[in-house]
């Protein structure tokens, strides 16, 4: 019925709909902000004016509708309720939901969708990947958590307080860390990777490390190579978490800390990696110099984070101890990874990758191929036992390392503790004798054996004789 329009129509008509583009008029009234601001206090005006007279009725007990006349001449009756809910749902869409861009080809302002955020990676996901990842390293690091924080892990019940502080919070530094340097460590072994690519990607990360303003570049082409990394299921399920866990680690109160020492370790994987497996070390310093950024960097990564720990315990932390701490944290983490290349040696060379120095392959008057066969093991052992004879001598700093450590931190001391007693173990193998037809392929600690070293690292974390008495030299014969 077309006749005289009443103030509410004329309203309706130059309202603007949030969800329909056909509704909303071209004129400067429904293109300003203003308007929607004015729509939405009149929303308010109108929402808070019906709930008055929702409440005056119902006291009065006038508001049941007990006739078709009182229903007819009910003063609500008049108030338009669409025009509410449109002007409600309008107020709502322009605060929280959007926000305009300042032009558009027509004049009128078009929402911006808001940029997605990525959830930081909770603590139940970084423990449940550590040991799919390294279950060396999650044994030290389940030796690291509280029985309280075991208990959450276990049953879930995890809040904000679980790693607040203490050895949890410490734990979880270190579990961050862990992870963050795996994922380096993952692309610098992938071999089937060009070599230019895997420099490439981790220069990014490690710029991204040392500044934010390239962490989105980082993480796009970290996504973009990530599928054609050849890794296990864990590590993949590591690359494609990597936004989480830095979302994670920006939450770290730690974070300079970690963030400068893995950035550093990511610019030199990337100077050192090659598609020639014989040509990435030619020496003793090339090893060394590897061996800094592989594993020299954590062992200065875990020693700040060990000294700034007990500050919320002791206040401080001992100078001389600290002193200690630095002049060791080198040969500490270096003998654990000298370990690793030597008794992983024949693996890597089958994967594609190379750690032994190029001097003493051409020292022992084989090939690479012969060096790492089989059947010339004994050749083989008697061309690295200068290596044999470093990482011990590294082991054996190691120990000095830990002493350093107060006997209050035990659980700091009992994770330093698990990795050496593992790594003495796997010398005194290396440099035992060889049994006919074993290779370094094959050797490894038994579990009855790891149980046993677990078992005897709780008295020496809190026992200096007991901790020489199960990381020491057990005969000069062996190393």
């Amino acid at each position: 019925m077309e006749g005289k329009a009443s103030p509410w129509g004329r309203l309706l008509r130059i309202l603007p709909h949030p969800h329909s583009a056909a509704r909303t008029p071209r004129n400067e009234a429904a293109a300003s902000v203003g308007c929607d601001c004015m729509v939405g206090l009149y929303a308010l005006l109108l929402f808070f004016a019906h709930s008055v007279w929702i409440v005056f009725y119902a006291v009065r007990g006038a508001y049941a509708f007990d006739s078709p006349a009182h229903r007819k001449n009910h003063p609500f009756k008049r108030i338009p309720l669409p025009l509410l809910h449109s002007s409600l749902r309008l107020l709502f869409f322009s605060r929280k939901r959007v926000s305009y861009s300042d032009t558009h080809a027509n004049g009128i302002p078009m929402p911006r969708p808001a940029p997605a955020k990525i959830s930081p990676m909770r603590e139940d996901m970084i423990f449940a990947i550590l040991p799919a990842v390294s279950r060396t390293f999650a044994l030290s690091i389940n030796a690291l958590l509280p029985h309280r924080a075991r208990r959450a892990l276990k049953t879930g019940r995890i809040n904000a307080k679980t790693f607040a502080r203490g050895d949890a919070a410490l734990a979880s530094d270190i579990a961050l860390a862990y992870l963050l340097c795996r994922l380096l460590d993952t692309i610098e072994d992938d071999a089937a990777l060009p070599a230019k690519k895997r420099a490439s990607l981790l220069s990014s990360l490690g710029r991204a490390l040392a500044d934010d303003v390239y962490m989105k570049e980082a993480l796009r082409e970290l996504a973009r190579i990530a599928p054609a990394i050849q890794a296990t299921p864990a590590e993949k399920e590591l690359l494609d978490n990597a936004a989480a866990l830095f979302a994670r680690l920006a939450l770290r109160g730690n974070k300079a800390s970690i963030l400068r020492h893995a950035g550093e370790m990511a610019f030199g994987m990337a100077a050192c990696v090659t598609d020639d497996p014989q040509g990435a070390i030619q020496s003793r310093a090339d090893l060394d110099r590897y061996c800094h950024y592989v594993a020299g960097t954590v062992g200065a990564m875990l020693t700040e984070l060990f000294i700034a720990y007990p500050l919320a315990i002791t206040r401080n932390f001992p100078r001389k101890r600290a002193e200690i701490l630095r002049g060791n944290m080198e040969a500490f983490a270096r003998g654990l990874q000298l370990v690793n290349i030597i008794k992983d040696c024949c693996k890597d060379f089958a994967a594609g990758r190379c750690f032994i120095p190029a001097e003493m392959v051409r020292a022992s008057g084989l090939s690479y191929a012969e060096f790492f066969s089989e059947s010339n093991d004994a050749q083989r052992r008697a061309a690295m036992k200068p290596l044999l004879e470093a990482a011990a001598a590294d082991i054996d700093r190691a120990g000095i390392y830990t002493r350093a450590l107060p006997r209050r931190m035990r659980q700091a001391r009992l994770f330093c503790i698990l990795p050496i007693a593992l790594a003495r173990a796997t010398l005194n193998l290396l440099a035992a004798p060889p049994k006919p037809g074993s290779d370094y392929t094959r050797i490894r600690i038994s579990r009855h054996r790891v149980a046993l070293l677990a078992l005897l690292a709780r008295p020496a974390a809190i026992s200096n004789l007991c901790l020489t008495l199960l990381c020491s030299r057990k005969t000069r014969r062996r190393i």
